[in-house]
């Protein structure tokens, strides 16, 4: 039997919420930040290598606190940064231009990890930055070489850690 994880806090519950997609642009949002390796030191500032690609998931400030991004996660850091921190778009060539959205798309990952695909009402707050080109979204493996880290780059000057992550084996 799968350990039970916490329980989640009624803020992350769905209910009959449907998805809010204005964003401010001072929203807070939370990304995890994986433990560190043995030979890594304390994170200052937020390495580009550190940044999933897009698209990654983040929990909504407005929707959530900043440990709830680390729910079930030992050894996980916290970061933040803000909605207007995303880049609007990075071109790639005059007709090739990457537009990138924060997205919110309340999820159920979390508890259908736990009971095998049985319905549940979880993380409200998930959201996803996203990549569009001429309006459609485009996946992960779709994005150019070229664009991933240029996105990467500019959002890590950005993100500040507000919980160091620690080091694999977990320190406890």
């Amino acid at each position: 039997m799968p350990d039970i994880p916490p329980p989640l806090p009624p803020r992350l519950r769905r209910g009959n919420r449907q998805p809010v997609q204005d964003f401010s642009p001072d929203e807070v949002l939370y990304l995890r930040v994986p433990p560190l390796q043995l030979d890594e030191e304390e994170l200052d500032f937020f390495p580009p290598t550190k940044i999933p690609s897009p698209a990654f998931s983040v929990n909504r400030g407005r929707f959530s606190e900043p440990q709830d991004v680390i729910i079930n996660r030992p050894g996980y850091g916290i970061a933040a940064f803000i909605v207007r921190d995303v880049p609007p778009s990075i071109a790639t060539g005059p007709n090739a231009v990457y537009e990138f959205r924060v997205v919110h798309e309340p999820c159920e990952v979390y508890c259908n990890a736990i009971t095998r695909n049985e319905p549940c009402d979880c993380n409200y707050a998930h959201s996803e930055i996203q990549v569009f080109k001429d309006g459609k979204k485009i996946e992960n493996n779709r994005v150019p070489k070229s664009v991933k880290p240029a996105f990467k780059d500019i959002l890590s000057k950005k993100i500040l850690i507000i919980q160091q992550p620690s080091r694999e084996p977990y320190e406890s």
